[in-house]
């Protein structure tokens, strides 16, 4: 998995990557707009400079007309001698000069001095001689005026007017020619300076988007190290992890010599719940330097997730290698301390040799961990594997097998052991135990199946499947005994425990006040308030709670009135050593002696002679359980000691 570190250099790749291109996207979009913006500019400007000649042409001819006219009017006037049109004469000067105004408002303002001196003097010229020509003629001297409009009119082929019009058109033209010229090349730098900050940006993000990809590429490096560590190493301790073990034993196991050893930390989860993982954790590294301090160089150590830590020894010889294995058990015994809490951790450790148990580094770490399962079954430190472990082992995964279609398939079946008044000697209820029918193998004994079971999480099922079995058998008794029926640890955490038992007595119409659940006192260990919460359920739905194997675990006397329970069930060693040990019989007798102080009812299990049920008579036990009256049976046998043993006395189940 990324570390944060990694997953913020990638992050930081990514937005820089993403930033490049939107700041390239926005600024080839601003680069566009302007270029969008100078062509229009560029269009509305070369659309005015030709609206504006085409203005000062109109104008120009409209003032040409207009001066075409006054020159008429005065050669008209010169030439009759009329002087009516003198009038008409000045209105026109008049028109005139306001054109004339208006053509320097209509032409660009660079071209109005060119126009008022070639233009407005070349009309204002003419229109002086003719006022003088005018003048002359008033003042009777003909001759003298009509020279003057002659020699303007008839000695040069174009009139001064004509002329500097035509020059002032030609600068227009060449004004707007040179305008069209300056505005094209000014676009053409626009659009090479937008294309050279295109490039520019393109440049930018090429740099933005390799640097971005710099960093993810350095931080995907990172990744696949983290990975690749990952893959081999174990990220808490820093040892090599299985398959590194294994890689690295491979050859060792197959060409040499020495041992293999498998460490188990068999408190190690009830630690990582108390303190939680991360001091866990913490106890882990501690447990894995105290185990490279002891083994040799060239030991090899992983850290394995399933049992806990993985040894090759290689040219170790089997003495050494208990040497090394106590040496361990020692070491990892002793207390560590983790933010001020001792944690005490008790080693379990498995041994192989090879090539005497194999040559296959998975063939050794799996009978190693037989091995080690075996030491922890057996209570011993340290165990080696014996090759009766392995066809142990794979029996126990051949009746695991079994076992899921033996139960739905109704294969184990319930047998029944009596419980006897020892007042009345009467049958009053029977203890369900459970039978395997094996269609081969004939009557499995519990022992070589129930640990299966439990191991494999179908206890459960095979509980209820065995119960229902026996309530749908007694339903049909003419009286309905007391049921006895062993709840394991596991089945009280079943949060619907309760209704499970109530439906399976409802449906059978078995009253709840005959159904006894017998638990082991080391429920109370694991979880005092939770067992006590649902035992407390148990008993206010009528069902009777009863203490098996009392005595043998960690009870003590004292705890006794603590619990929510309504009767003690003596462990049998106690009841079959009474009568050779005066520390048992006296135990008993302290047992019984408290147990009716507090109103709990008994039961002593084990009874196997005579003597033993009358020394338990005397001493007031209430009931009784062993071969002494019968062994288990099957449900049709049990029916017959019921109805056989039914009216010898009063009914004793309020003591039940």
């Amino acid at each position: 998995m990324p570390t944060p570190a990694i997953r913020e250099i990638a992050n930081d790749a990514h937005k820089g990557a993403r930033r490049a291109v939107g700041l390239t996207f926005f600024g080839l979009l601003f680069l566009l707009a302007i270029f969008g913006v100078e062509r229009w500019y560029h269009e509305v400007s070369a659309n005015e400079a030709i609206k504006t000649l085409r203005q000062t042409a109109s104008t120009a001819g409209r003032i040409e007309i207009l001066r075409e006219r006054l020159s008429r009017l005065t050669m008209y006037t010169l030439t009759t001698g009329d002087l009516r049109l003198e009038g008409a004469h000045s209105e026109a000067v008049s028109e005139l000069g306001s054109m004339l105004k208006q053509a320097e408002a209509s032409i660009p303002e660079r071209l109005v001095p060119e126009f008022r001196s070639q233009v407005s003097v070349a009309v204002l010229y003419e229109i002086e001689l003719e006022q003088r020509a005018i003048s002359l003629m008033l003042e009777g001297q003909t001759a003298e005026a009509r020279a003057i409009i002659y020699a303007m009119r008839y000695d040069t082929p174009i009139s001064v007017v004509e002329t500097a019009m035509t020059n002032f058109l030609k600068l227009v033209e060449m004004d707007l020619e040179d305008y069209l010229d300056t505005m094209e090349t000014r676009e053409q730098w626009i659009t090479l300076v937008i294309a050279i900050f295109a490039i520019i940006l393109m440049t930018l993000l090429w740099r933005q988007v390799g640097q971005a990809l710099s960093r993810a590429e350095a931080a995907h490096m990172e990744t696949v190290t983290d990975y690749q560590m990952l893959e081999t190493y174990d990220s808490v301790t820093g040892l090599p992890n299985r398959s590194t073990f294994i890689a690295s034993a491979d050859w060792e196991v197959r060409e040499g010599e020495g041992g293999l050893i498998a460490v188990s930390l068999s408190d190690f989860g009830y630690h990582r719940t108390r303190l939680g993982h991360e001091c866990a954790d913490q106890v882990l590294v501690e447990i894995a330097e105290r185990i490279q301090a002891v083994l040799e160089e060239d030991c090899l150590v992983c850290r394995d997730q399933g049992h806990g830590f993985t040894i090759l020894a290689p040219n170790v010889e089997r003495n050494r290698l208990v040497q090394h294995a106590q040496s361990l058990a020692n070491k990892i015994s002793a207390t560590v301390v983790v933010d001020g809490e001792d944690v005490e951790l008790r080693p379990t450790i498995g041994i192989v040799l090879y090539p005497d148990d194999g040559t296959s580094p998975h063939d050794l770490i799996r009978r190693a961990e037989i091995a080690c399962h075996r030491a922890e079954t057996e209570g011993q430190p340290i165990h080696f594997f014996r090759q009766e472990m392995d066809a142990a082992v794979q029996e126990n995964a051949r009746i695991r097998a079994e076992l899921k279609t033996a139960i739905p398939n109704n294969e184990i079946i319930p047998y029944m052991q009596p419980l006897i008044s020892l007042t009345s000697g009467q049958v009053i209820g029977f203890e369900i135990l459970a039978r395997w029918a094996h269609p081969e193998r004939g009557l499995v004994p519990p022992l070589n199946f129930i640990p299966v079971a439990q191991e494999a999480g179908l206890l459960q099922a095979l509980t209820f499947s065995v119960l229902r079995q026996a309530l749908d058998t007694v339903k049909d008794w003419p009286e309905m005994p007391i049921l006895a029926v062993n709840i394991s640890p596991d089945m009280l955490q079943d949060g619907f425990l309760l209704s499970r038992l109530l439906d399976q007595m409802r449906r059978t119409g078995f009253p709840t006040h005959r159904l006894e659940v017998e638990i082991t006192e080391d429920v109370f260990m694991q979880d005092f308030s939770g067992s006590s919460q649902v035992i407390t359920t148990l008993r206010e739905a009528g069902i009777r709670v009863s203490l098996d194997d009392f005595g043998a675990g960690y009870s003590s006397l004292a705890r006794l009135s603590n619990l929510p329970i309504d009767k003690i069930k003596i462990d049998r060693s106690f009841i079959q050593t009474m009568e050779d040990s005066s520390h048992s019989l006296a135990i008993v007798d302290a047992i019984l002696g408290l147990a009716h102080s507090l109103g709990l009812a008994t039961t002593a299990e084990g009874i196997e002679d005579e003597t033993a049920a009358d020394t338990l008579r005397t001493m007031k036990c209430d009931i009784g359980q062993g071969y002494f009256w019968s062994p288990p049976v099957p449900m049709d046998k049990a029916l017959e000691l019921f109805l056989a043993n039914a009216n010898k006395g009063d009914d004793v189940s309020a003591v039940a």
